[in-house]
């Protein structure tokens, strides 16, 4: 009977510490689900989100892979400013090791050594209601720049996009010219393309980037058969005076069916001597011109 009399008392026990185990799971469990909560709370924050400053913040190549994932949570993003994140380009270690330098950049070659493709991974992740995207003096370089062209130009809603100041003709021929398949060339296509097949684009900031002729006909030449309603800003470039004297001079101006007499067009420049000079870009440029269905314009600053 003892034995028996214990055991209602045993269940007892048994019962409570199986309640109170009970208590304390759903107590363990509470930080999990406000965690969940806040990271619900975070989500549908960003999900609002339409502008996004991330300018001056020094973030590097690698920062920008790590950031890339949480861009998805930003499903209404419309305008992203990175720029003046002069290491966007570069490996953190490398921009570590720039950063302690006194004398800046050291080398113009050392500023694009062991490049880093994370802003490449950043742009891959954009939504598509993506309007303004700024990556200038981001020291960004050819190759990268090249690959995020090509990134955004399926974006339908794209209106605006600047790129200056990023080095691109940097160590390029010409600011930007070379053989098939060179770094200048997969650029000056790259350009040239988004410039003719970016649906919405309106206006490309190139300006302080050393571009030479070369690749400023590939903009005009863009912008006179392909793209009627692009604007390109190409200031402060290595140009050539013969080419901006070209364009300034209007040549490009008169260019339609209805307007388009070689009378109507301002003679090419010319040496002291009076020797009319015809560089090749330049009876390119002509060429490109000559029966080019629109006006350039205003559409490009030099």
């Amino acid at each position: 009977e003892e034995s028996g009399e214990g055991r209602p008392a045993s269940g007892t026990r048994r019962s409570m510490s199986s309640s109170g185990g009970r208590k304390k799971a759903a107590g363990a469990s509470r930080p999990t689900s406000k965690g969940q909560s806040e990271r619900h709370k975070g989500f549908e924050a960003a999900r609002h989100l339409r502008h996004l400053n991330l300018a001056n913040i020094d973030l590097d190549g690698e920062g920008a892979s790590l950031l890339a994932p949480s861009m998805a949570a930003f499903t209404n993003l419309e305008e992203l400013y990175l720029y003046n994140n002069t290491f966007l380009g570069s490996a953190s270690g490398l921009a570590e090791r720039m950063a302690q330098e006194d004398a800046g950049w050291g080398s113009d070659q050392s500023k694009h050594e062991g490049f880093h493709t994370g802003i490449c991974d950043l742009v891959a992740t954009l939504q598509p209601k993506l309007r303004k995207l700024s990556v200038g003096s981001c020291c960004l370089g050819a190759q990268l720049v090249t690959k995020v062209l090509k990134l955004l130009a399926a974006h339908e809603c794209l209106v605006e996009l600047s790129l200056s100041d990023n080095d691109l003709g940097m160590g390029l021929s010409d600011g930007g010219s070379g053989g098939m398949n060179s770094v200048g060339e997969l650029l000056r296509r790259a350009i040239s393309s988004f410039i003719g097949t970016a649906p919405s684009l309106k206006s490309l900031d190139l300006a302080l980037n050393q571009l030479g002729d070369q690749c400023g006909l590939a903009v005009i030449t863009s912008l006179c058969y392909d793209a009627p309603n692009v604007s390109v800003n190409f200031c402060a470039n290595n140009t050539s005076n013969e080419f901006r004297s070209l364009i300034r001079g209007g040549y490009g101006d008169g260019i339609g069916a209805s307007v388009g007499s070689s009378a109507a067009r301002p003679p090419p420049p010319q040496d002291p001597t009076g020797t009319p000079q015809q560089p090749k870009v330049i009876i390119e440029l002509q060429e490109c011109f000559e029966g080019a269905p629109h006006a350039l314009g205003q559409r490009l600053r030099l």
